[in-house]
């Protein structure tokens, strides 16, 4: 279990890690995975909003860290709100460790929701197929994401765990959306076996609707960072780093209140847009090793 009172995440080195594996072992060994997690499920404790800020940190040095953390977050607090207590309690220790990577394709900020996977009755078990598009934080042949699935004859679609593991499932690597020097993985699923003790929300639109707040957060306090990065040390740009602030805690105050991040997100991207063009890359964008997944 971790402290979060312990974590220092603005005061980190700016070198990449070698992997997406060294990437969650160094933000699991600060607690970074662990906060706003009730320490009965292993976590830190804290606030959300503790969480989206040490994104926003986190991605003032390395946006590529920043984009684990905040997608092996997203797939902790799916576990954390689910029914599924064995689900939840078999995954979460491996995702606070760091142990394998996550993230969740219905919830993840992207230009439209993905349709889901559809699933069919085989009469000895059920067998989907679909496809996603690219997520961060998925290694090649160790990673867990939770997935929109609809059943043959369901009126909703429920959100299933799929393992790397599984037969049937395709991966194509690709630029991460909004982050081209960042490398990802998009899915498609042909006939992959579904375990229904692998379901983590019945309710997938129910669940979606309580994920999306934290996720657009996320990904706003993703480009907050950056944002800082690029005008930090520019006494021209006080307003501008005034205004960066100003949007966070709108993102912030989305989470708190359930709202929507969607304008607090949109503006920051629009920010970084017009700020990237003269920005030089932080260090661990350019590091070859984060460019493929290993």
């Amino acid at each position: 279990m971790h402290d979060a009172h312990h974590l220092q995440p603005s005061n980190l080195p700016t070198a990449a890690p070698q992997s997406l594996a060294s990437m969650r072992e160094a933000l699991a060994a600060r607690g970074l995975f662990g906060i706003g997690v009730p320490p009965r499920m292993g976590g830190g404790g804290g606030q959300l909003r503790d969480a989206i800020h040490a994104v926003a940190e986190t991605a003032r040095s390395c946006v590529a860290q920043a984009l684990v953390l905040a997608s092996q977050r997203l797939l902790v607090q799916a576990l954390v709100r689910s029914e599924n207590i064995g689900a939840a309690e078999y995954q979460l220790p491996r995702l606070l460790d760091g142990d394998i990577g996550g993230n969740c394709a219905a919830s993840w900020p992207q230009g439209a929701a993905p349709a889901p996977a559809l699933a069919r009755d085989t009469g000895r078990g059920w067998l989907m197929s679909g496809g996603f598009p690219v997520l961060p934080n998925l290694q090649h042949d160790w990673f867990v994401v939770s997935v929109p699935v609809l059943f043959q004859g369901a009126r909703q679609f429920s959100l299933v765990l799929l393992r790397a593991e599984e037969t049937g499932i395709v991966q194509r690597h690709a630029a991460v959306e909004d982050h081209p020097a960042e490398a990802g993985i998009a899915l498609a699923l042909e006939n992959v076996f579904l375990r229904e003790d692998e379901i983590i929300a019945e309710d997938g639109p129910a669940a979606l609707a309580a994920l999306l707040p934290l996720a657009r957060s996320m990904q706003a306090a993703v480009f907050a960072g950056r944002c800082h990065r690029a005008v930090a040390g520019r006494p021209d740009r006080v307003g501008a780093q005034a205004a960066i602030e100003d949007l966070l805690a709108g993102a912030v105050q989305a989470v708190m209140y359930a709202s929507d991040a969607a304008a607090p997100l949109a503006a920051l991207r629009r920010m970084w847009a017009s700020l990237s063009a003269a920005t030089n890359p932080v260090a661990c964008e350019a590091h070859p090793s984060v460019l493929v997944a290993p």
